[in-house]
């Protein structure tokens, strides 16, 4: 890796050049090499730079996980323009939303999402992929059309709003290449090394899985949005791809667990390929992945928790997690922070926590993006002057609670904004769910305060959970007082859930996390 105040254009051409004829992406039985990839993704570039798109232009890119969307992103960046997703199976006024608020020079699409051309109207260009490759068929330009800067704009990402409104975040090339400087000594990434696009181009993780693929000559095998969303299919896909790397949400991963062990029950052999997984997006509960972990993982199989935060550029902290431990711990360890970042634990008065008291954790460094886009007011509010750093240093408040040990390790407390007040006591409801996970029984669990129109300053804590497919107590299969009497034992009494629900699994958000809102409207139809 090169210099990290680069851009990712600059050191994805030295990619190219040392690993022309290898693959880069693959769709199902379309392969890409890194040098067709250079060459189409040129050609939408110089197509883009005709219609006046350059620095700092913002170009929506509305496509499917295909590679023809990856040329798209490639192109985009090397016109010196910063790419928008805007994810194809988004509901209409969230599409709309973005490309107004994200004032867009034009917006590139797919055939396929022809449908959204009605809700575009004339308020922006609209270039189809396939139009602007062939206009340039014959182009044989160099990898980059301009000379993109590092601290020119990347790409925005949208993140859903506490007001219900999303809100763009906009991420330099010098925090996106700086990322991958500050844990290649960690990963030790290369060329052998075959990722998974498995998120939506639209969540940040998939910045990660992208680029970590890219920027060190492997393999990108995208993977489809059916795919995806089943356990089943994801397993198939690892064995058959042979994939190596495997980033994921905990809620998405404990679901592969099943599904692996009962392949292997059937007989099919272990994901000898896999020697990474990665985890964020949420909090991890190390105890679940105990079990497949000694009966059907990898020997050399390695697994890292990761934290971080789409406004800190994708991850901030990492934590190798020792596999003779996972049974034990019982909270999301998160560990030390990158090269690239430095974290704090502060209170209120914005002065440092003292170890193992739980306060707000803020983020600084060079990991921290540019911030919001058209809404610098918040920006003022959410990136502060660091008061205990040097002039100019900034601190990102994440909202997210968290803890230091004497060692310097982090532990997670969930978000600051979920904590529940119920009858006078401040509720994590992390702390249940980590609980209740620790039964043999359980594969999963999200806890909610439930309150109705009656009495609104009342409620109930509601505990959704999922089973594995073996029960380990025995033979009598465990009943909600059972589940309360494991909480009892383990929990104050003003944490013990009023009420058990059993689900065949939890709901995901197409993000791969759990869906609290889901679980609340379920309640709420009953």
């Amino acid at each position: 890796m090169q210099d990290s105040f680069e851009s990712v254009i600059d050191i994805f051409a030295a990619v190219i050049a040392k690993y022309p004829d290898s693959i880069a992406v693959s769709l199902d039985e379309k392969y890409y090499s890194y040098q067709a990839l250079d060459l189409l993704s040129t050609r939408i570039a110089m197509q883009l730079g005709a219609c006046g798109i350059g620095m700092e232009s913002r170009v929506g890119v509305l496509g499917f996980r295909k590679p023809e969307t990856l040329v798209t992103i490639l192109g985009i960046l090397k016109a010196g323009a910063a790419y928008v997703v805007i994810d194809p199976l988004s509901p209409p006024q969230r599409r709309c939303f973005i490309i107004h608020d994200a004032r867009l020079a034009c917006v590139v699409m797919e055939h396929e999402c022809t449908e959204t051309l009605s809700q575009l109207a004339d308020s922006v260009p609209v270039y189809f992929y396939h139009h602007l490759i062939e206009e340039h068929s014959s182009a044989t330009a160099p990898s980059q059309v301009v000379r993109v800067q590092p601290r020119s704009a990347a790409y925005v990402i949208y993140t859903s709003g506490t007001t219900g409104t999303p809100k763009g975040l906009v991420v330099e090339h010098a925090q996106l290449s700086g990322l991958f400087k500050s844990t290649a000594e960690i990963f030790d990434f290369g060329p052998n090394d075959r990722w998974t696009l498995f998120h939506s181009l639209a969540f940040d993780f998939s910045v990660w899985e992208m680029w970590g693929a890219l920027l060190n000559g492997g393999q990108l095998v995208m993977v489809s949005a059916d795919t995806a969303r089943s356990s089943e299919a994801t397993r198939a896909l690892l064995a058959a791809e042979q994939i190596t790397v495997f980033n994921a949400t905990p809620s998405v991963f404990y679901g592969l667990t099943q599904a692996d062990s009962q392949a292997v029950l059937n007989g099919a052999p272990c994901l000898e390929s896999l020697r990474l997984v990665v985890f964020g997006g949420e909090a991890l509960f190390p105890q679940r992945l105990a079990a497949w972990r000694e009966q059907c993982a990898a020997a050399n199989l390695r697994m890292v928790n990761m934290y971080g935060i789409t406004e800190t550029t994708v991850h901030v902290t990492w934590f190798d997690l020792p596999f003779e431990r996972l049974q034990e711990m019982d909270r999301s360890t998160i560990g030390k922070p990158l090269k690239n970042s430095r974290t704090w634990i502060l209170d209120d008065r914005l002065q440092p926590c003292p170890v193992g008291t739980v306060g707000e954790l803020y983020v600084s460094g060079a990991g921290l993006s540019r911030g919001y886009l058209n809404q610098s007011g918040l920006t003022a509010a959410r990136f502060i002057a660091n008061p205990l750093g040097t002039a100019g240093d900034r601190l990102y408040r994440s909202g997210d609670l968290a803890s230091i040990d004497a060692s310097g390790v982090l532990q997670y407390h969930g978000r600051a904004d979920e904590q529940i007040k119920l009858r006078g006591y401040r509720i994590e409801p992390g702390e249940i769910e980590a609980a209740l996970v620790g039964h043999d029984s359980l594969a999963s669990a999200c806890v909610i305060v439930y309150r109705t129109e009656a009495a609104p300053f009342d409620g109930q804590l509601i505990a959704f959970v999922t089973r594995t497919d073996a029960d380990h107590t025995g033979t009598i299969i465990p009943t909600p007082q059972n589940y309360r009497t494991w909480c009892e034992a383990r929990l104050p009494d003003y944490m013990v859930p009023s009420a058990f629900v059993l689900l065949e699994g939890l709901p995901l958000t197409e993000n791969g996390k759990v869906d609290r809102r889901a679980l609340h409207s379920r309640l709420e139809s009953e």
